[in-house]
This record gives C-alpha cells, sequence and structure tokens, in this order.
C-alpha cells in the first residue's frame, strides 16, 4: 500500500508523514489500530527498520514515531471473513491489528506480508 492510497483509512495528517519519509526507501505502509490505547497508527515499511506513526489525541496535525528494527516484528495472519482481511503485526511486547476490506486489502496485507518477510531473511542471511 502507498500514502496515496490511506485517504479516508486513518486518521492522520497523510501529507506531513508521507512528506517525513521523503528521503527515506518506503516498501509498503499499512494502517492499523491497536497497541497504543486503542489509537490508530502507520506502520511504514523500510529496509532497516519499521517505523509506527500514531496520531496525537489532541492535535490532529501531530503524531508520535516509533521505531522498531526487523527482528522484534512477528506476524501472524488471521483469517479473512467476508471480505475482510485480517492480520496482526507484533512489535516487541505490543499488537497491531490490521483490518482491511476487499481486494485491495488483500493486496496491501499481502505486500506488507511480502516486505516484512523479505526484511526477515535479509537479516538471516550472513553479508
Amino acid at each position: 500500500m502507498r500514502f496515496r492510497n490511506l485517504e479516508g483509512l486513518i486518521d492522520l495528517p497523510i501529507d506531513a508523514v508521507k512528506h517525513r519519509f521523503r528521503n527515506e526507501h518506503v516498501l509498503t505502509v499499512l494502517p492499523v489500530h491497536g497497541a497504543f490505547a486503542g489509537r490508530d497508527s502507520l506502520l511504514v515499511a523500510t529496509p532497516t527498520e519499521l517505523s509506527i506513526i500514531t496520531a496525537d489525541t489532541r492535535r490532529r496535525d501531530r503524531w508520535m514515531t516509533s521505531i522498531a528494527p526487523w527482528g522484534v516484528v512477528r506476524l501472524e495472519a488471521v483469517e479473512s471473513e467476508a471480505g475482510v482481511h485480517h492480520l496482526a503485526v507484533h512489535v516487541g511486547n505490543l499488537t497491531f491489528h490490521a483490518e482491511l476490506w476487499g481486494p485491495k486489502g488483500e493486496k496491501a496485507l499481502r505486500d506488507f506480508i511480502i516486505a516484512a518477510e523479505a526484511q526477515h531473511e535479509a537479516i538471516a542471511t550472513p553479508a
């Protein structure tokens, strides 16, 4: 999924967040909810780390960014039902839930899974 596909899926200033990552190689992004007091977050996958962007509840134009190395990220596919596709993303002791609809949602989850698995393989492969 790309930043341009996030409109209406998450309560973050998408253009401002995209601008923050303008010099990064972004593999994919994924809107999620859960780990931070039930707030919506955005997972931004880059080759070196996973960034977790969480909206500030008091100001829509502000957010908090947390960074996690790929080594602490674990995925748990949850069975899809009635066109709704699910994925649990565990980052250390935090759990985020992605829930997207239809073929585009399925593709977004698949893109995130592929990116995460590729980064885990890169970590496991000696240089």
